[in-house]
């Protein structure tokens, strides 16, 4: 994490243009809360298109949403319990702290975590398996 700040402020050092996304980022409290609620909105959503849709219909697709986001709960449960000091966990947090506090939400921003997702979503089908 030292390694990562640092490399940032060198790179902030030598391009003034490097920090550019750090001026969107709200600095009034009220408006930076807003910010985080509409991120909190929008992102668990789009968050389910990462699982993409796999049944031609609307009430299938929103039954395997539902189980396959419990199954990604469960298995992020499982899989972080001794995991909070990996360069991934902590590349994840930083990013969703980015996204949340951005004033734009889009689903693309979601693709550098998609393997972790994707990865939890696995344990928690291997968990919920092998539980049976």
């Amino acid at each position: 994490m030292i390694v990562w700040g640092a490399a940032g402020l060198a790179a902030a050092a030598r391009a003034p243009g490097a920090l550019t996304f750090a001026r969107l980022v709200p600095r009034d409290p009220s408006v930076l809360i807003g910010t985080v609620v509409e991120a909190l909105k929008a992102y668990p959503f789009a968050a389910l298109d990462l699982f993409l849709y796999p049944f031609p219909g609307n009430h299938a697709n929103d039954v395997y949403h539902a189980v396959i986001a419990l199954l990604t709960v469960l298995g992020a449960i499982v899989w972080l319990r001794g995991m909070w000091s990996r360069f991934s966990i902590i590349f994840a947090a930083a990013y969703v702290g980015m996204l949340l506090v951005l004033p734009f939400q889009d689903r693309r921003y979601l693709l550098p975590i998609a393997p972790l997702a994707l990865y939890a979503a696995a344990v928690g089908i291997a968990t919920a398996i092998a539980a049976t």
